[in-house]
Formats: C-alpha cells, sequence, structure tokens
C-alpha cells in the first residue's frame, strides 16, 4: 500500500516531511545508491551500561559504527516489546536507512530496504512492515522528541506502525503526543548523525544489563 503523505503545518519548510510507516515518509520513490562507507573500527571491548530494571539493552551495529540504545520496555510494554521481538527473529539485520534527513531523523526498519538492486523495492521503499500493524500504545505519547530518540514511523492511522523506527538527530517537539517514543540512544549519536541514506544495519542483538 502506499503512503499517503502527512503535513505538519509546525515542521520547518526544510523538513515539511509526512510521518508515515515511514516516518518521514514524503517521497518513497527511488531509493538512492548504496554506499560503501569506510569499515568502523572494531573496539576492544564492548562498553557495559546499566539500564533501569525492566528496561532493555540493544546493540545496533550499523556500518558507521554501533548505536546502542535503551527501551522503555517497562513503561512501554507493547511498543518496545514489538521491537524486541523483531530483533530476536534478525528481521532488522541487513536492511539500510532508507531516509535521511541531517539534524532531524534517520529512519529503517522497511524490509524493501534490503533488496536495493529491485526496481519493484525501490518503489516501495518505505511502505514495508513485518505483515502486521500495532496499536499506539498511550503511554509512548509522554515522551518528549528531544535528540536521540527512538520512536515508530506510521501512517496516518495512529495504530499503523509496525516495524519502521526513527531516532531523532535533534530536538523536535512538533512531533510530541503524536508518535510512540520507546527508547533512547545511549550511546553513538555521533555514529547516526554520520548515517547516510543507503547505509547497512549489519545487526540488531538484545544484551544482557548489568
Amino acid at each position: 500500500m502506499r503512503l499517503k503523505p502527512l503535513p505538519f503545518s509546525l515542521m520547518p519548510a526544510v523538513s515539511a516531511l509526512a510521518l508515515g510507516t515511514g516516518l518521514l515518509l514524503g517521497a518513497v520513490g527511488q531509493a538512492a545508491p548504496a554506499r560503501t562507507p569506510a569499515k568502523a573500527k572494531s573496539a576492544k571491548a564492548a562498553p557495559r551500561f546499566k539500564v533501569p530494571k525492566g528496561d532493555t539493552l540493544v546493540l545496533m551495529q550499523t556500518a558507521r559504527g554501533p548505536i546502542y540504545l535503551q527501551l522503555y520496555t517497562k513503561q512501554t510494554p507493547l511498543t518496545a516489546g514489538n521491537f524486541v521481538k523483531l530483533a530476536k527473529k534478525g528481521f532488522y539485520n541487513g536492511q539500510s536507512f532508507h531516509r535521511v534527513e541531517p539534524g532531524f531523523v534517520i529512519q529503517a526498519g522497511d524490509p524493501y530496504s534490503k533488496h536495493p538492486e529491485s526496481q519493484d523495492a525501490q518503489m516501495r521503499m518505505g511502505s514495508g512492515g513485518p505483515g502486521y500493524t500495532i496499536k499506539l500504545e498511550p503511554s509512548a505519547l509522554k515522551f518528549k522528541h528531544v535528540p536521540g530518540v527512538l520512536a515508530m514511523a506510521r501512517r496516518d492511522d495512529p495504530d499503523s506502525a509496525g516495524s519502521q523506527f526513527y531516532i531523532t538527530l535533534g530536538a523536535a517537539p512538533f512531533l510530541d503526543g503524536k508518535y510512540a517514543v520507546f527508547g533512547k540512544v545511549l550511546s553513538g549519536i555521533d555514529v547516526a548523525k554520520k548515517i547516510q541514506r543507503g547505509d547497512k544495519i549489519e545487526k540488531v542483538a538484545v544484551l544482557p544489563s548489568k
């Protein structure tokens, strides 16, 4: 299904985007050519993070380096739980960031992004999902869109989120109370800011937290 752009009158003209099953849907046409970034240097030892009891620690390994996420599993069990379920299935592994708006957001979670060489996938980019949707979780609306927020993209239907997510690169208060925020970047916002359209997600892994 093609997604209809959802206008936001409060968005600056430079970022007049639609937030749909690709948050920030706008033009979901041709995919940019896949880039081949320099291989990120391997860390000698993975950093250790302590997250609040009941929350979930996630590693998103990208072509530009690692991004560590804290999921608000205790406060947003439906939304965060859905992300964890998909991550454990390997759903996000090999996908690309199909939407990048410098200073605003990066977006991924579309299975069509795994096949940038396919013309059909290119035409459908931004509309893909896991084959189901989840309801908008009221508790996920209380969090502010500060830099480094992890939230669900969707169509204009509040209950149309499935697998696509976005990470904010800057404050976006005009999104507050509209989209389900279910986590934040603990480490790696500098990596997120280097992401370019077509960059791969190598893996998303749920980690033990101490």
